[in-house]
């Protein structure tokens, strides 16, 4: 989620991928139901968002209306991390999807508070790739032996 929830980000791959461009505002409306818009900065909702990590790993992003002080959906609790105690993480996307700023933010934010973290990229590959019924099949092979391996290798680590 964008720092402001009137904010608007240009989305990279545009021309790629299968998410449509929407009004931010409308969409985040219709995640939020009847939740109150300051929950878009919970790190429930909005784990990859700059101003979220930015909170959680000191030096904001730039001032915002929101803060931990002035809003209740932010929590940072003494000596953790946004992600501290999370389980080992396996992150699949595509390198032609929108969301590729959020991803890398993601797994940066997992790696700086110490989750074993691995990225998988898949070449030429849009949003939720592995859901799609028709598209190279290779593609989707290098995902699930991607997940297979993760998953080995944590059953040998335990």
């Amino acid at each position: 989620m964008p720092q402001h929830p009137a904010s608007h980000r240009p989305r990279p791959h545009a021309d790629t991928d299968i998410l449509l461009d929407q009004p931010e505002r409308c969409a985040i409306r219709t995640l939020l139901g009847h939740h109150p818009a300051e929950m878009v900065y919970s790190p429930y909702v909005s784990p990859a968002s700059e101003w979220v990590l930015s909170v959680f790993h000191g030096s904001p992003v730039a001032p915002g209306p929101e803060t931990p002080k002035t809003n209740p959906y932010i929590r940072v609790p003494p000596g953790h991390g946004l992600f501290t105690d999370f389980p080992r993480t396996l992150i699949i996307a595509g390198d032609s999807e929108r969301f590729t700023i959020e991803t890398a933010a993601l797994g940066q934010g997992m790696a700086r508070d110490g989750v074993r973290v691995r990225n998988e990229w898949l070449p030429d590959a849009v949003h939720d790739v592995l859901i799609m019924l028709t598209w190279d099949e290779r593609v989707r092979n290098r995902a699930y032996h991607a997940i297979a391996q993760w998953v080995r290798e944590g059953a040998s680590a335990e």
